[in-house]
């Protein structure tokens, strides 16, 4: 069952909101709910290349040359 969430916004952001959206071609919640989605996997992805590079700094993970992978398997 789709679920229901308010927020309040001043006059002026509700404005701005909708001529957002209609520039968007679509209705002020289906535009805020794909901002809002955007937003989390941006979020996700920027964690994830954070734990990429700390786990690389930290020597946890070793890289190798794609070569390397081709000479083995013989690709």
């Amino acid at each position: 069952m789709d679920q229901m969430i308010a927020i309040r916004v001043s006059s002026k952001e509700k404005e701005l909101i909708r001529k957002v959206s209609e520039l968007n071609n679509c209705g002020m919640s289906s535009w805020i709910k794909k901002i809002i989605l955007e937003k989390l996997e941006d979020e996700y992805d920027l964690k994830i290349v954070k734990e990429y590079e700390k786990r690389k700094r930290e020597k946890m993970i070793e890289l190798k040359p794609i070569e390397e992978l081709f000479e083995k398997y013989g690709v």
